[in-house]
């Protein structure tokens, strides 16, 4: 049985190099190894540069390399847990995520959507870095919400979406905000600016 297997496995590989001829490794490429190293997310600029995040011995951390594998940046902060991060067309990086209490001295620039709670210290946050040297074009700490997911709308502005950190979620002035119960709390979805700032935020579910 386990002889039919490989040979299965085999003929596989067989036909998936026969029919889908683009199907090739040209490279693989090594994210240099730290103590308790986990990789949560890997994405590719429009040069074909990587940008790896996740976790390791140093906290979170966001990686840039060239397409030979050489180390363009990283940076690391113990205190933050990245969700992921995303290129745009100028090759600039979003590095986004939540953090336990982000151990000091995070290099926040700003802080928006700010929790009445005092001992609400598990906020969201979003980074841009240059993609040249990866150098902080400014560090926004969200306290509405942890972003789990972002995406860059047509004009490369940054759209986050997660979990409120607070019930019933944080909205701007005309934003859609659905009604909550109890202390379960909604998901956001907030858009920002090119600088960073607030442009809406709206709050969906947290009913119980």
């Amino acid at each position: 049985k386990a002889d039919m297997h490989i040979r299965i496995l085999s003929l596989g590989l067989a036909l998936v190099g026969t029919c889908c001829a683009s199907f090739r490794v040209d490279q693989i490429l090594q994210v240099p190894l730290l103590r308790a190293q986990a990789v949560s997310s890997v994405a590719a600029d429009r040069n074909g540069n990587l940008i790896v995040t996740g976790t390791n011995v140093d906290g979170g951390f966001v990686s840039k390399f060239d397409p030979n594998g050489n180390v363009v940046f990283t940076f690391a902060n113990f205190g933050a847990f990245p969700s992921g991060a995303v290129p745009d067309n100028n090759g600039d990086i979003y590095w986004f995520g939540a953090g336990g209490g982000l151990a000091t001295p995070f290099p926040f620039t700003k802080s928006i959507l700010n929790v009445a709670q005092p001992d609400s210290n598990s906020p969201g946050f979003l980074v841009k870095f240059h993609g040249g040297d990866g150098s902080i074009a400014w560090a926004v700490q969200i306290g509405g919400m942890q972003p789990t997911a972002l995406a860059l709308d047509t004009k490369g502005l940054p759209v986050l979406a997660g979990f409120a950190t607070t019930a019933p979620g944080l909205t701007t002035p005309g934003a859609y905000q659905s009604a909550s119960a109890g202390t379960v709390v909604p998901l956001s979805i907030v858009r920002l600016s090119a600088a960073g700032d607030v442009i809406f935020a709206a709050a969906f579910g947290g009913h119980s």
